[in-house]
């Protein structure tokens, strides 16, 4: 089952734009994507120090769903989450976007 979901994470990962912290002024790199095959809702990932992925969804409320984040930086993801959502969820919910576009919505905190 591991071996499964291993796969399943790496092919999320290579559907995945990752942002750097330069452009989301977070303290970790930021990767979103389209739903693609999806069966969650909206979620980002932000790699940790350790090199290890939490998974931070976004609605109904922005929360971790997976991961240790510590709480002043997961206040820093969710507040840059919620000034960018519509562009997130835009990139979401499309078929047309690439990776250009949604980098050029995105706002900085």
């Amino acid at each position: 089952m591991r071996q499964f979901i291993d796969i399943v994470e790496q092919q999320d990962l290579f559907e995945m734009t990752n942002i750097r912290q330069a452009r989301t002024g977070l303290p970790y790199m930021v990767f979103v994507s389209p739903r693609g095959g999806a069966q969650h809702d909206a979620r980002i990932k932000v790699r940790l120090p350790s090199n290890e992925f939490a998974t931070v969804g976004l609605r109904p409320e922005v929360r971790i769903i997976h991961g240790d984040i510590p709480a002043k930086d997961f206040e820093q993801i969710k507040k840059w989450a919620e000034l960018n959502m519509a562009a997130l969820l835009e990139f979401w919910n499309s078929e047309d976007m690439d990776s250009a576009d949604i980098i050029s919505m995105l706002k900085s905190i």
